[in-house]
């Protein structure tokens, strides 16, 4: 007796079976509904867990693969990178002692959880914003992270005679709750393109962290619903005014001192610009018209505005709008991810087509902690500024 998924409802010794089912019978009373495109075999959806190490993806996918097989099986088959794809993709069976990485036990066997805590970095390295922030793995069974920041001390330190009762500072806090929301990634493939596996691999390595580098870098930077809040807009961003009567849609000179001056530690912090505002700041001059960027370098391709490193982002705006220009410390932007990224394959989801689907899923939630303070003089400043909008200024 094999399981077979019903095609479509047929009647078999009095029974009535419907489309979706998952039925057990002969190989001998399915073949004719098989044939007539009644029934298919069922094949268990595959799936596994990783982290993604220095490696690089597709590395991560066959070292998963590799402890979903068994050991027997990679070491004397030498099964390559495309081998095991094809396998997954194909449906072969794969020893069920270590086929579910996501429990602690299957088939009363005991399985190997593959674990790396670097996953979030080189995940996010292709995105010049996303490499900078703050990663944070979660572990255990919980689905909420909280990262208290302090507010405020409270009273400042204070001299105190012999034998005073020394009060308490009181200090003030505001906590950041993060809840991983899931992100998922869909890669169909063809059976024609599964003949060809190292293009699929090549997709994979490429596509896959791209992909996800570009949602996190736009959910950094604009929000991205309740997954990712954006530093634009945020209530901790400080805005630095545009100067009085200074041309509509421009960046001046002036600009960037007063952004300088509210940045609460520029030796930690990059500028983020689109290539509109890029164009702008290339042409800056000082009072004494001398240019303010300098030529890029080995750690800073796009150059640099007052020694601070510039990276270019096509998920700012354009030159003029709020978002054009920030000046930030991505250290003190906080994604806190829940495992690592999950990959499952089938190749019953789109049957009629001859194609397999791999679906990767990540979980994360990211916003800004750098919290907006007071300086003495009055001055605003914070881990992240933007430039007000200057689109109506005159």
């Amino acid at each position: 007796m094999n399981k077979y998924k019903v095609l479509k409802q047929f009647a078999l010794n009095s029974e009535v079976y419907n489309v979706g089912e998952l039925v057990e019978i002969s190989d001998v009373d399915a073949k004719g509904l098989v044939d007539a495109g009644k029934l298919v075999s069922h094949v268990e959806e595959k799936s596994f867990k990783v982290e993604v190490d220095s490696k690089g993806i597709s590395d991560a996918v066959v070292s998963a693969l590799g402890q979903i097989a068994s050991k027997k099986e990679v070491v004397e088959k030498r099964l390559s990178q495309g081998d095991i794809l094809t396998k997954l993709a194909n449906g072969e069976k794969i020893d069920k002692k270590t086929i579910n990485v996501t429990t602690t036990t299957q088939g009363n066997f005991a399985v190997q959880t593959v674990v790396d805590p670097n996953v979030s970095s080189d995940l996010l390295v292709s995105s010049g914003v996303a490499s900078r922030v703050t990663v944070i793995t979660m572990s255990g069974e919980r689905d909420i992270w909280k990262k208290v920041v302090v507010n405020a001390m409270g009273t400042a330190p204070a001299v105190f005679a012999e034998s005073a009762t020394i009060t308490a500072s009181q200090p003030t806090i505001t906590s950041f709750t993060f809840t991983p929301e899931k992100v998922c990634y869909r890669f169909d493939v063809t059976q024609e393109a599964l003949d060809d596996i190292n293009t699929v691999v090549q997709e994979i390595n490429r596509d896959v962290p791209d992909q996800y580098s570009s949602f996190i870098e736009g959910g950094v930077i604009n929000g991205s619903g309740t997954c990712l809040t954006g530093i634009v807009g945020h209530a901790q961003t400080v805005v630095a005014p545009y100067v009085s009567l200074q041309p509509a849609g421009s960046i001046i000179f002036e600009n960037i001192v007063t952004m300088l001056s509210s940045c609460k530690r520029p030796e930690r912090s990059v500028w983020v610009l689109s290539r509109s505002a890029w164009l702008q700041v290339l042409q800056l001059e000082d009072s004494n018209g001398n240019r303010v960027w300098t030529g890029g370098i080995a750690d800073a391709p796009a150059g640099n505005l007052f020694g601070i490193p510039i990276v270019l982002s096509d998920k700012c705006q354009a030159a003029g709008t709020v978002g054009d220009i920030i000046l930030g410390d991505f250290s003190d932007y906080y994604i806190a991810a829940k495992g690592g990224l999950t990959a499952r394959v089938s190749d019953q989801v789109k049957f009629l087509t001859n194609e397999s689907v791999f679906l990767f899923t990540y979980r994360f939630d990211g916003q800004p902690i750098g919290l907006k303070l007071t300086a003495t003089d009055n001055t605003s400043i914070g881990s992240f500024v933007v430039l007000d909008d200057r689109l109506g200024s005159t």
